[in-house]
């Protein structure tokens, strides 16, 4: 069931946790060039 569970999570969220790791990468840079 935890398994199935985090398969099912991972498939909907994948897109907005990818966009969501760009955003953090994308501030990282800008606060160490700051």
């Amino acid at each position: 069931a935890k398994a199935k569970a985090t398969f099912g999570w991972e498939a909907e969220t994948s897109l907005e946790a990818l966009i969501t790791e760009m955003v953090d990468a994308d501030i990282k840079r800008l606060s160490a060039n700051a």
